[in-house]
């Protein structure tokens, strides 16, 4: 919520900081234009962050640091890519663990009915790429169709469907993976 001038002012709680660590903050905007202001504390208000302007300086505890400073980058940086979310995998690895797929669904898609014992190898390797977060330079589309082949050819081998029908949806799945490893 805004607080208007003549109200209670983040840093008039400085006497409570010690037990709301509500530290006074202040943010010198004097390069912003007033739209930017507008945006920002519209921004501010839809988060439930308290807030006052003095001028061109901007006032906010400063237990809400972090979360001010994401709100200033939006305002500063519309146009800024959304961050990866990055759970610690990096791209080569999961390059590598599609590769692994796509080796594993080449050897079942050229296999005879008598070699289908390939079954765990692929069931594996459909599962460590069921498990992957998107790839980067894979669209939506693409990602989610890999995910769903990868998952029927799994089932099909679990299941143990007619040979004949793994081999065939292994080739699709193969060809697919083709086209990105």
């Amino acid at each position: 919520m805004t607080i208007e001038p003549g109200g209670p002012h983040p840093a008039d709680r400085a006497g409570d900081a010690a037990e709301d660590d509500h530290e006074p903050l202040v943010y010198e905007l004097d390069e912003w234009n007033e739209e930017d202001r507008a945006k920002l504390s519209l921004l501010l208000t839809t988060e439930g962050i308290v807030h006052q302007w003095d001028g061109d300086e901007l006032l906010v505890a400063e237990a809400d640091e972090a979360r001010v400073d994401d709100l200033l980058d939006q305002v500063e940086f519309p146009d800024a890519l959304d961050p990866v979310d990055d759970d610690g995998e990096d791209d080569e690895e999961r390059y590598e663990t599609m590769a692994d797929l796509f080796v594993a669904v080449d050897r079942l898609a050229n296999a005879n009915p008598v070699q289908v014992e390939l079954a765990a190898e692929v069931i594996s390797a459909a599962q460590a790429v069921l498990a992957l977060p998107q790839p980067f330079g894979i669209d939506d589309a693409t990602w989610d169709q890999v995910r769903r082949r990868s998952a029927a050819v799994a089932q099909a081998l679990q299941e143990e469907t007619d040979d004949n029908v793994v081999v065939g949806d292994a080739a699709v799945l193969r060809d697919l993976l083709r086209t990105l490893v």
